[in-house]
């Protein structure tokens, strides 16, 4: 009976040992993957846009660029006319199209 017993023992202690191995294992993939995901290094740009892409605007003769904002995935540029209007022209941040055209005159 002593010997089954200490066979028994041994095999516990063997389950024990490697149900251990395991638990260690798992915590050490767990903590791996919470420090890559924390550190947030995917290649990615943070804001979640899109990688960048060159698009060609073509401004009107004479105008001058004055500001260029980029906000709610929208591009606006900011030109000053020839003729003393200041016009704004919006396009999409994504892919470049033109959105619309504003001109800004004083009033009369």
């Amino acid at each position: 009976m002593a010997g089954r017993l200490d066979s028994n023992m041994q095999a516990l202690k063997f389950l024990v040992i490697a149900m251990g191995v395991l638990i260690f294992a798992g915590l050490a993939v767990v903590v791996v993957t919470l420090a890559g995901r924390m550190s947030g290094d995917d290649g990615a740009p943070e804001n979640g846009a899109a990688p960048f892409s060159a698009h060609d605007i073509a401004l009107p003769a004479g105008a001058e660029l004055r500001d260029a904002t980029v906000a709610d995935g929208r591009l606006v540029v900011r030109l000053a006319m020839p003729d003393g209007v200041t016009r704004l022209l919006l396009f999409d941040a994504e892919d470049g199209r033109p959105v619309g055209r504003f001109d800004l005159r004083p009033a009369p």
